[in-house]
Formats: structure tokens, C-alpha cells, sequence
């Protein structure tokens, strides 16, 4: 039974030897050099039970030395380990910051983007609109000359036709007075003939008359 315990202990010392002697320098830490004087002085113990003080009175000093050494190291090491981490996570920090800059960036650049389309799409869309306001300015202009051009010969024409309906009532104005001069005159002389054949009529009466007797 005393065996089995020694045989497990042994191992368990084995197992905390390998585990702590294994490590790298940059994952040695104090409590793996803790461990480590430990383990060592487990080792002296038995050497001097085995060989006496005398064995282990050169060495003993050494083996302190080295520990320090060791835990000294360790110690920077553990500091260095913590700068580094903190060093890490800054750097993290700021290269998920330049990130988000970027990020930030990107989108005001695409919305950037977008607006000045938008912007020159307005510019072409008002340049189009003034192109076509021009133009029809300039039909409407070209239609008003055109309006006041017929105008003007409507207004010649009136006037035309004014003079003319003007000249053909003073030609039958003066129709009427030939028309009815001529008939005043044609009806003077039918009366003139009709004395006259009374007068000859009454005449050759008188004659008839005065051959009779």
C-alpha cells in the first residue's frame, strides 16, 4: 500500500518535473520558477540525505543563483507579456478604429459619390430645361411675328377691300345718276315727241279741214 503511494507521488512529481521544466522561455513564468526550486530542492534533500551536506555545500549556492536569475527573468518576462498584451490590444483597438475610419470614409465617399450624381443629374436635367425653354421661347417669338405678319395683311386686306366696296358704290352711285339722268331725259323727250305729234296731229287736222272747204 506504502508503495502505491510512493509510485503515484513519484508520478505526480514527474508529471509537475515535465510540466514546468517544458516550458519556453517567453511562457516561463514565477510560479513555474517556484515550482522549479521546489522540485529542485526536493532533489538536493535526497542528495544529502544520500551523500551528507558536504555533497551539496558548492552547489546548493549555484542552484540559488540560477533561480533567481530565473524568477528575475520570469518576472520581466511577465511584464514584457503584459506590455506586449496591452501593446496587442491598443494595436487591436486602433486598427479596428482605423477600421471604422475607413469604414466611416468608404461610406462618406460612396454617399459623396452619389450625391454629386445626383447633383450633375440636376445640373443636366435644369440644362435640359433651359435648352427647352430657349426653344420654345423662340417658337413663341417665330409665332408672334408670324401672328402680327398676318395681322398686318388682314389689315391690308380690310383696307383693300374697304377701298374697293368704296369704289364700286361711287361707280353705281354714279350708274344710278347716268341711269336716271338718261331716263329723266328719255321721258323729257318722249313728252317732247308726244306735243310734237299733238301739234302735227292738229296741223294736219287743220289742213284736212281747210281742203274740205
Amino acid at each position: 500500500m506504502e508503495n502505491d503511494c510512493d509510485i503515484n507521488d513519484q508520478k505526480q512529481d514527474v508529471k509537475k518535473t515535465g510540466c514546468c521544466f517544458e516550458r519556453t522561455c517567453s511562457a516561463l513564468t514565477v510560479d513555474d520558477v517556484y515550482e522549479m526550486a521546489k522540485l529542485i530542492g526536493s532533489e538536493v534533500e535526497k542528495l544529502i540525505d544520500s551523500y551528507g551536506k558536504e555533497s551539496a555545500t558548492v552547489l546548493l549556492p549555484k542552484i540559488v543563483k540560477v533561480l533567481e536569475l530565473l524568477e528575475s527573468f520570469a518576472s520581466r518576462n511577465n511584464a514584457h507579456k503584459s506590455k506586449e498584451e496591452e501593446l496587442l490590444k491598443a494595436f487591436e483597438t486602433l486598427h479596428v478604429q482605423k477600421q471604422k475610419k475607413t469604414r466611416s470614409v468608404k461610406e462618406y465617399d460612396e454617399s459623396r459619390k452619389i450625391e454629386i450624381q445626383r447633383e450633375v443629374q440636376q445640373q443636366e436635367e435644369a440644362e435640359k430645361q433651359r435648352s427647352r425653354c430657349e426653344e420654345l421661347q423662340a417658337q413663341v417669338l417665330h409665332l408672334q411675328t408670324e401672328i402680327q405678319e398676318l395681322q398686318s395683311c388682314l389689315r391690308g386686306n380690310h383696307a383693300q377691300e374697304d377701298r374697293v366696296q368704296r369704289q364700286e358704290r361711287e361707280v353705281m352711285l354714279k350708274l344710278k345718276e347716268v341711269v336716271d339722268r338718261q331716263r329723266d331725259e328719255l321721258r323729257a323727250k318722249v313728252q317732247q315727241i308726244a306735243s310734237m305729234s299733238k301739234e302735227v296731229e292738229a296741223v294736219r287736222t287743220k289742213r284736212l279741214h281747210v281742203q274740205s272747204i
